[in-house]
């Protein structure tokens, strides 16, 4: 799955190799969640391969309601995940845009991350997630010399 050839073009999937978040990629196209679910918990114990799905996953469901229905269906560490992720992909893309709505969606996205690390402790994805809106407001402490 990772890459391919498909009528003579060179194809490229983020899951690459891992055919269980290619299936819940699909899954995630179509507006279902189950598979997401499943890959997420499985991979609970192992965070570098967590962090990769829930990015993968985020990035394919951040364009739809996919993640909003899940926590209002099935609240839990992994619906919660994907909320953060999404949220964070959607705050990230609204501030390269210059929008201005990416306020509001950095303290969105904050919150779901928050939300997300209190439902699963141990896990320490929705803490990249935060870190990785911190680009949104700048560093907050002044450089050395600053002062």
């Amino acid at each position: 799955m990772a890459a391919g050839s498909f009528e003579g073009h060179y194809v490229w999937h983020p899951a690459a190799d891992d055919r269980e978040l290619a299936r819940a990629c699909t899954d995630v196209r179509a507006g279902r969640y189950l598979g997401a679910h499943n890959v997420l918990k499985e991979a609970r114990g192992d965070y570098e391969l967590r962090a990769h799905r829930s990015l993968v996953l985020a990035s394919e469901a951040a364009d739809s309601d996919l993640a909003e229905r899940w926590m209002a269906e099935e609240p839990g560490p992994e619906a919660a995940l994907l909320g953060a992720r999404v949220a964070m992909i959607r705050a990230l893309r609204m501030a390269d845009a210059g929008d201005s709505r990416a306020d509001t969606l950095l303290r969105i996205a904050q919150a779901a991350c928050v939300r997300a690390a209190r439902l699963l402790p141990q896990d320490p994805t929705p803490w990249v997630a935060q870190l990785a809106l911190a680009r949104i407001d700048g560093p907050r402490d002044p450089a050395p010399g600053a002062c």
